[in-house]
């Protein structure tokens, strides 16, 4: 079946990489639309949630980058970014979970802006804060990855599932606020397999036109 995407897309965005990494993965044609490029309120206009990133799919667009990455996956079956067995999906699903609802809103820039702004918070103690939650979360991430090591290279075996491609982005933004990911070897196995393959690295943020 063949679509006209669009991706409204920033660089920075954990949200927006993993999209972009699906796509690859799928070598799946889009159009990117950068969204600081667009006119003040034009975002908005597009997504009413005004958060990153929005896919146009033939016009139509969709928000919350997983259910983008559940469209893809639906769409273009291979290569697989879901395991056949219906439980190993479930357990994909729920890492992808625990990283999109556990870690990733606490390090948002809204939610640190109001921690700031409208609790009085200082940068360090934000960044604390954040600290406390993103460690207890890859803490856990850190004892799912520790089982399945045995079973290939990327977090659930031989090849790239969804989980990857939310994870490995967010470790980008949680080191850049300084994270240490020293106490989770697993973790970090599972990153630096990631990060140099083709299609990680071309949609790395320091890749994109707007880096």
């Amino acid at each position: 079946m063949s679509y006209k995407l669009q991706l409204y897309s920033v660089a920075a965005s954990s949200a927006c990489e993993r999209v972009r990494i699906a796509l690859a993965l799928k070598q799946v044609k889009y159009e990117t639309i950068i969204i600081t490029d667009l006119p003040p309120g034009e975002f908005s206009r597009i997504n009413p949630q005004g958060l990153m990133p929005a896919l146009a799919i033939d016009g139509q667009v969709i928000n919350q980058s997983m259910a983008m990455l559940e469209f893809i996956e639906e769409t273009w079956s291979q290569p697989a970014l879901l395991p056949e067995d219906p439980v190993r999906r479930a357990e994909v699903r729920a890492f992808c979970q625990m990283v999109l609802s556990d870690i990733h809103p606490v390090g948002t820039n809204r939610m640190r802006k109001k921690l700031r702004e409208g609790f009085g918070l200082s940068e360090a103690d934000t960044l604390e804060w954040y600290g406390h939650w993103a460690a207890t979360g890859f803490a856990a991430l850190e004892k799912i990855l520790t089982s399945t090591r045995g079973e290939g290279p990327y977090c659930f075996g031989a090849h790239p599932t969804l989980a990857d491609l939310v994870l490995i982005p967010h470790m980008h933004t949680a080191h850049g606020l300084g994270i240490d990911f020293t106490g989770f070897p697993s973790v970090m196995a599972v990153f630096g397999h990631c990060v140099v393959q083709p299609a990680f690295v071309g949609a790395a943020r320091e890749n994109q036109p707007d880096a």
